[in-house]
This record gives C-alpha cells, sequence and structure tokens, in this order.
C-alpha cells in the first residue's frame, strides 16, 4: 500500500514540474535590470490610447549591447527599466484577440533618470510571403521590398529595419512581422527577374500571398502568330486610310493605287523619322507628377529600358501624354510602342483612354497618391 501511494506521489510531481515549466516557458522575457525606469504612453496614429495587451522592447545601446523588455499594457502605459545612455528602440505590442502584432514604433531614447515618454505607434499586421518562378517552384535568398500608401517616406525610420526590406529564407519563404495596415505593394527580384503583388490588411491579420518571379523582358505576346497577323493587317489598313486622308487634304486622287504628292511633301511618318532629338525635346514641358522618387525607383526596377524610358516621360509631362507624342519623342516603331503601353496597362502601371484618333496615356491612380 505504501508503495502505490509513494508511486503517485510521485507521479503528481512529474506532473506538476511539466506543468510549470510549459507555462514558464511561454512566459514572457524578464524586464531587464536598470537604474531608471521608463513609463511609457503608447498610443495609436490617432491618439487613442493603445488596448489592453502585451508590449515587447528591444533595446540598444551605443556601444551595441541590446536589452529586452516585456510590459502588460493596462490603460495605455507600460514600463521598462534602463540604464543611462542613449538607447535605439523597437516596441511591438500583442492584442492577444488577434493572430499577430497589432503595432509597431521604432524610436530613440536618451536616459538620465526617471521619465515618461509618449509613443504613437503604428497598427501592422503580418503577411506569410511565398515566392515561386514560372515554374511553381520555390525560389531562394529573394530580395523584397515593401512601399505602403499610408507611410510616407519620411516616416519610414520609425518602422523596425527589416519592416519595410528584407531577403527570404534559403526555402523562398518570408514572414513579414511588421507590414503597415492598408494598401501596400510587396517588390520581389532576384537576377533578371520580378514580381509585383499587393496586399490590403488590417490590423493584427496575417495575410497569405504568392509572388511570382518573370523576366523582365518576357512578354507572351510576342510568341502569338495570331497576334502578329492581326497587327500587319492592321497596320497595312491604318497605311492605306493615311494615304487616302493625305490625298483629299492635298486635292489630289491616288492614280493607280498610289497616292499623287507634291514634290517636297514628306510624310508623317517620314518627319517623325527625321525629326532631331533635340528639335523635339523642345516640346516636351518640364511638369513632373507628384510621384514620390521611391516608388517610381521601385517601379522602373521592375521594367525594361525601353518600358523605363516611357514612365519617366510620361511623368516628366505631369502623368499624362497622347502616344502619338510619345510616338514622336521616342521614335519607337509603332507597333512596339503599342505592345509596350499594353504591357504597362496589364501591370497597373498607365491607363489607355481613347483620345481622338490616338490614346491618351495616364500614370495609374495609386501612383500619383
Amino acid at each position: 500500500m505504501r508503495l502505490f501511494r509513494t508511486a503517485a506521489l510521485a507521479v503528481f510531481l512529474i506532473l506538476l514540474t511539466s506543468f510549470v515549466h510549459a507555462q514558464n516557458s511561454d512566459a514572457p522575457p524578464p524586464v531587464p535590470t536598470g537604474d531608471y525606469k521608463i513609463t511609457f504612453y503608447l498610443t495609436d496614429s490617432q491618439g487613442a490610447k493603445i488596448p489592453d495587451s502585451q508590449a515587447y522592447f528591444t533595446f540598444t545601446n551605443e556601444k551595441g549591447t541590446s536589452v529586452q523588455a516585456a510590459s502588460p499594457v493596462r490603460s495605455g502605459i507600460a514600463y521598462a527599466y534602463l540604464d543611462r545612455g542613449d538607447w535605439e528602440g523597437i516596441v511591438e505590442v500583442d492584442d492577444p484577440l488577434t493572430p499577430a502584432y497589432d503595432y509597431a514604433l521604432a524610436f530613440n531614447t536618451s536616459v538620465s533618470s526617471d521619465a515618461n515618454t509618449t509613443l504613437s505607434l503604428y497598427e501592422i499586421s503580418s503577411t506569410n510571403l511565398r515566392i515561386h518562378d514560372e515554374a511553381g517552384l520555390l525560389v531562394p535568398s529573394v530580395s523584397v521590398s515593401l512601399d505602403c500608401v499610408r507611410v510616407p517616406p519620411s516616416e519610414k525610420n520609425k518602422f523596425p529595419k527589416d519592416a519595410l526590406s528584407a531577403t527570404s529564407s534559403p526555402e523562398g519563404t518570408l514572414l513579414l512581422r511588421h507590414v503597415p495596415i492598408g494598401n501596400c505593394y510587396i517588390y520581389a527580384a532576384k537576377d533578371n527577374r520580378v514580381g509585383m503583388i499587393s496586399v490590403n490588411s488590417s490590423r493584427g491579420e496575417i495575410v497569405e500571398r504568392t509572388a511570382v518571379l518573370k523576366d523582365k523582358v518576357k512578354d507572351d505576346m510576342l510568341s502569338s502568330l495570331p497576334f502578329f497577323v492581326v497587327l500587319i493587317a492592321a497596320l497595312i489598313i491604318m497605311y492605306f486610310i493615311f494615304v487616302k486622308k493625305k490625298g483629299d487634304e492635298n486635292g489630289e486622287a491616288p492614280q493607280h493605287g498610289k497616292p499623287i504628292r507634291s514634290e517636297g511633301t514628306a510624310s508623317h511618318e517620314e518627319k517623325a523619322r527625321t525629326a532631331k532629338p533635340h528639335e523635339e525635346g523642345k516640346q516636351i514641358p518640364d511638369k513632373p507628377s507628384s510621384v514620390s522618387a521611391e516608388k517610381l525607383s521601385g517601379i522602373l526596377n521592375t521594367l525594361d529600358a525601353r518600358e523605363k524610358k516611357i514612365v519617366e516621360l510620361v511623368r516628366k509631362n505631369g502623368g499624362q501624354m497622347k502616344q502619338s507624342k510619345i510616338y514622336h519623342t521616342l521614335l519607337y516603331p509603332k507597333a512596339s510602342l503599342s505592345r509596350m503601353l499594353r504591357s504597362l496597362e496589364r501591370k497597373n502601371i498607365i491607363t489607355l483612354e481613347p483620345f481622338g484618333n490616338s490614346k491618351s496615356v495616364r500614370l495609374s491612380d495609386w501612383l500619383q497618391k
């Protein structure tokens, strides 16, 4: 009987030890020991108190020493203890009612005594990103960057360093833990392949996304024989319509299927081909649109050289131009220009709208926000 009681007691102690260990393993890291108590008043971007939750702090001083602290957030207040000195801090706030971190901020603080500090935190979400090639295979070690509507360039330093740029794992996956809420564009690039996707998230949400890397210069339309047949037929029809129109304007009738032209009169295409680049350049007003340099740089990295020239030219003309003016300025073949404009439209970089016998080329609205 005594042996039975001893065995039962031993089992109870083992279970109790396992339970205590499990509880301690999930506990937040201890608050670091320091000479001074820093009281943090935490608000969101609208000035409202952060709801009751858990705050995790990481501090690094000028010597490279890092300390971590965890503090409950009650009525928007959290605490940490630090020694004297200048510290770079990162705070992450986790609401237990959501599956991911909810708020984050990178900040600096100088400590010489007990102090109170107010921090205005950004609302964030997480994105679980998988990066494939066109064959569906995961691509390792891909450079990833974010461009978010709610984060102007002047405020990017208020996010943790890995928030807006990072590198995927050797397996081709990446967990972005500090993605600003709202509309963001994620750019992935490796070697000569690029990909772009959009994310629209809410606070504390985990979003699953897949980016597909494609060759910069690849255009599926080029491998389509029917496309070329239709294009050539359209060009022939346009040529005869143009010839007839010019003949009518000059009061001349075509003979034997050929237009009669006065000596010294050049066709529209001949003038475009012989126009000097610097003369055409004088016709372009320098009215850049409001596209930010960072956003434009991210977009141009996904394009080939000729597509870049088109986007930069439209931007310098206030974000909108006629297709015919682009043709006269850059002197690209009309068929190639039409194909490149359709490619840019499919990438949601420009929009094409009818404009008389031509088309109006305009930078997409999201680029000019």
